[in-house]
């Protein structure tokens, strides 16, 4: 299983996510909402759908219907990650199952998906349930609907992503988490949250999951250095 938001492509690189919450603050203040302070300058459109669930749920369902929208303009434009798409072909081509576990929404995944030619590869996609942030990693649910989906264990499977989130939504599945340290400064928060290896590139991910298949990486003594690109 793939994180999308980092292991397969940055979906902010064209529209960047600052502009997408600050469109969303600017639906909730017209809603006369009152903002935190904290809240009045977030850049992460996903906290402000948080927030939107705790603090002004009545407006919960047009601050996601617009997120929707977003993300699937976003995804025009989003940079592929180096190497993603390779190993995504070349796993189906060893018998591996793809899926994709993501806080996004599913259609913008696909859409993305659709633009690579990658649909065929790609066995299950879990997006964000409509109006559930709650749900969104690190809770294990969309974990646990993707091992459903793709009919496989949690012990046969592995979940790569670029963020604490991922790793704490994999082990809380059951599900052993590699880390994907596409910037040098995830590396610690990757291994400290329970990551079996740490990987800084996507061409780095075959070798990886041999590694984890063979039971013998932990994520403190056998993941990389920041930067050394190592796997065990």
């Amino acid at each position: 299983m793939l994180d999308f938001d980092g292991p397969i492509c940055s979906v902010f690189s064209g529209l960047p996510a600052s502009s997408v919450a600050a469109g969303l603050l600017d639906f909730l203040r017209r809603k006369a909402v009152q903002l935190s302070p904290a809240m009045m300058v977030e850049e992460d459109p996903l906290e402000v759908l948080r927030w939107t669930a705790n603090h002004a749920p009545e407006h919960l369902s047009p601050i996601e219907d617009e997120l929707c929208r977003a993300e699937e303009v976003a995804v025009q434009t989003a940079e592929p990650a180096p190497g993603a798409a390779t190993f995504i072909r070349e796993a189906t081509q060893h018998g591996w199952s793809v899926g994709v576990v993501s806080n996004n929404s599913a259609r913008s995944v696909l859409a993305f998906l659709e633009l690579q030619g990658l649909t065929a590869d790609v066995h299950a996609i879990v997006g964000r349930v409509h109006s559930r942030p709650d749900l969104m990693k690190p809770d294990p649910a969309p974990v646990l609907r993707a091992l459903i989906m793709a009919g496989h264990s949690a012990v046969a499977s592995v979940l790569v992503g670029d963020s604490v989130t991922d790793v704490l939504a994999a082990n809380s599945a059951g599900v052993q988490a590699i880390g994907y340290a596409n910037r040098p400064e995830k590396w610690v928060g990757l291994v400290d949250a329970g990551a079996i290896v740490v990987i800084n590139k996507m061409d780095e991910l075959a070798p990886a999951l041999l590694a984890a298949a063979a039971g013998g990486s932990n994520g403190s003594e056998d993941a990389a250095a920041p930067g050394d690109g190592q796997v065990p």
